[in-house]
């Protein structure tokens, strides 16, 4: 029994301190090139939501959009983008043909 109550206590701990899937994306980027266009990656519950500023003609930001997002075999996803790949080696993300770093 107090093996049993060992094996629990140790698969709840390790449950517990398991690293969300998605971790790496979390985090504020800024394309390479220069640009606005940032990305915010934010934890929202137990998933994902994009954050993107959206801005006037004249430039000042009026708002944001947040974006539900999900982890789907490593690539971020969501219902109004294309899929948002990760590159673990430069720390940076690919979404379409826009790289961005993640701000520091």
């Amino acid at each position: 029994m107090k093996k049993h109550v060992l094996a629990c206590i140790a698969a709840l701990l390790v449950a517990c301190t398991a690293t969300p899937p998605g971790k790496h994306f979390i985090g504020t980027w800024e394309p390479v090139k220069g640009g606005k266009d940032t990305i915010t990656v934010e934890q929202q519950g137990e998933g994902l939501v994009l954050v993107r500023p959206l801005f006037s003609i004249d430039g000042s930001q009026m708002s944001e959009s947040r974006i539900p997002a999900k982890v789907e075999e490593g690539v971020l996803v969501t219902t109004q983008l294309v899929g948002i790949i990760y590159n673990e080696k430069s720390d940076t993300i690919t979404l379409g043909a826009t790289e961005l770093r993640r701000k520091k």
